[in-house]
């Protein structure tokens, strides 16, 4: 969402399920972004340096799938040839900074460019870093302002504009396919003795007869060990199951973007 007209001194809006993530303009009037997303998500909002461009970035995992960036970006009006040079300039600085080159990335926002001149001094900055806008109907009296961009168009479907009735903006909706990741598998043993009955466990275990003290020590040790699992295995046998090897989960302080 851009422009959503809050201050730091606004509380946030709740809506059941969701948690709001916002950038707010506090100098002056309007502008702002912000990002509504399922509260039960991972998301870790990640520092940003922006310049003119109001713009807040995002990484979100949902389950224990891979993640992606969500970049949202508010261009404040302006299509003269120094504003938009400064704007590109901003841009593609946010670009080289996050190094988004094994991760996806989506970036949307209200970009203000309302004509193919002012639109091309975005787009080679696009093509430059592989990205590809996927808007193509207009969002706002017959120009396409609201861009959908990404680096992956594979993970992209149903991308369309429609009318919200709350806005003069038309709202560009899409899915987004979030890949699986594979993770490493591998088989344990274990006894399972949930349903053990400790009792009769206890009794077989005293009824180990003792070995002829004329074994040496050795054989000892193992006529014993063979008995006493013999008796574990009666009560609790051994059994296999497959698990999946998670990785450890990183703290927010050495996690990177590499």
């Amino acid at each position: 969402m851009t422009e959503i007209f809050l201050k730091s001194e606004h509380k946030s809006i709740i809506i059941p399920g969701y948690q709001l993530y916002r950038k707010d303009r506090d100098h002056k009037g309007g502008g702002g972004v912000g990002v509504l997303i399922r509260e039960h998500y991972a998301v870790e909002e990640l520092k940003l340096e922006t310049g003119r461009l109001e713009a807040m970035l995002l990484k979100v995992q949902i389950n224990k799938n891979k993640s992606f960036l969500l970049l949202c970006v508010y261009r404040p009006p302006g299509i003269t040839h120094g504003i938009l040079k400064t704007d590109g300039e901003c841009f593609e600085n946010i670009l080289v900074n996050i190094n988004f080159k094994n991760r996806d990335i989506i970036i949307t926002g209200d970009f203000n460019l309302p004509c193919s001149n002012s639109y091309s001094y975005f787009e080679h900055i696009l093509h430059a870093n592989l990205l590809k806008q996927l808007v193509e109907l207009p969002t706002r009296l017959g120009n396409i302002l609201d861009l959908f961009v990404t680096n992956n168009t594979d993970v992209i479907a149903n991308i369309n504009v429609v009318e919200p009735h709350i806005s003069d903006h038309r709202m560009v909706v899409a899915t987004v396919i979030v890949p699986r990741i594979s993770y490493p598998t591998k088989k344990i043993f274990f006894r399972d003795f949930k349903k053990v009955n400790f009792e009769l466990l206890g009794q077989d275990i005293l009824k180990v007869e003792a070995p002829p003290s004329t074994e040496t020590t050795t054989s000892l040790v193992q006529n014993f060990t063979s008995r006493i699992l013999d008796i574990f295995n009666a009560h609790a046998p051994l059994t296999t199951k497959t698990i999946t090897e998670y990785p450890k989960k990183l703290s927010p302080s050495n996690e990177t973007l590499e």
